[in-house]
């Protein structure tokens, strides 16, 4: 099964720089409609094979530390699929490439350690890969979200004092920036989210006094079953922009709630 993980891997990886490929040739030429179909179906095939292998590769015991950097890849990817899907982001493969090419590396090294046994986790620093994999999604993703909340709360004061006359508002952003920023953030962060999660359930086996019921942990996918219910309204139209705004300072209570819940489960009250 490990050698099957490591063909599918390098064929997504293939499959999305042929994407990328595609999608850069047929920018601005009579093509673009036709290379545009296959770019999408090139995308989603490469999405298709990253999946299988990352199946492959848990059902494989044997080569542990493999399996935690293709579920790295695959939330990397997974995110950014959301991001291009949620935001219609054009130049989405071009994006792709350096995940392209992270994916072909991982697979050569997957296949020279064909036949190796399990051996300790790749660490840095005495901790596992995972773990700060993990760690960088949650802090990116709290950093955008972040960014989003407090565009959000700038979008709901300027509202309010553009309603009353005021001259504050004038001094203010503009309401169409902030609430542009808004989504856009709110977007991003819902994709780094969901990465960090993914990536988490790994490092949570690995981990010591951090359970899927840890405060945490119970925020973080409280925090992401909100974004996501709210993203849904966004696409169906069923909700406003200063809805999103209030939803994104919402969402910026939660990320600082996580981060505190995360410092007393490390060092305590």
């Amino acid at each position: 099964m490990h050698l099957a993980a490591v063909v599918l891997l390098a064929l997504a990886g293939l499959l999305a720089g042929w994407s990328a490929w595609l999608r850069w040739t047929g920018l601005g030429t009579s093509a673009a409609d036709d290379r545009g179909r296959a770019w999408v179906a090139a995308l989603w095939a490469a999405f298709a094979c990253l999946t299988a292998g990352l199946l492959a590769s848990l059902v494989e015991a044997g080569h542990r530390d493999f399996c935690y950097f293709v579920l790295a890849v695959w939330a990397a990817v997974a995110a950014a699929l959301f991001v291009g899907r949620s935001l219609s982001t054009p130049s989405l493969p071009l994006l792709m490439l350096p995940i392209a090419a992270v994916a072909l590396l991982l697979a050569m090294a997957g296949f020279f350690r064909l036949g190796a046994g399990q051996g300790d986790l790749t660490r840095l620093g005495g901790t596992p890969v995972i773990v700060w994999i993990h760690v960088g999604f949650m802090l990116a993703a709290m950093a955008v979200l972040l960014v989003a909340g407090a565009a959000g709360a700038l979008y709901l004061v300027a509202r309010r004092a553009l309603k009353r006359d005021s001259g504050r508002g004038l001094r203010l952003p503009p309401l169409p920036l902030l609430e542009q920023l808004t989504e856009r953030a709110v977007v991003v962060g819902t994709a780094l989210l969901s990465a960090g999660i993914a990536t988490g359930g790994a490092a949570m086996q690995i981990s010591t006094g951090f359970t899927l019921v840890s405060p945490a942990a119970l925020i973080g996918l409280g925090h992401l079953v909100v974004l996501l219910f709210a993203l849904g309204l966004r696409a169906t139209g069923r909700l406003p922009r200063h809805r999103l705004a209030t939803v994104a300072v919402v969402s910026l209570a939660l990320s600082a709630a996580g981060g505190m819940a995360v410092l007393v489960l490390a060092h305590g009250l």
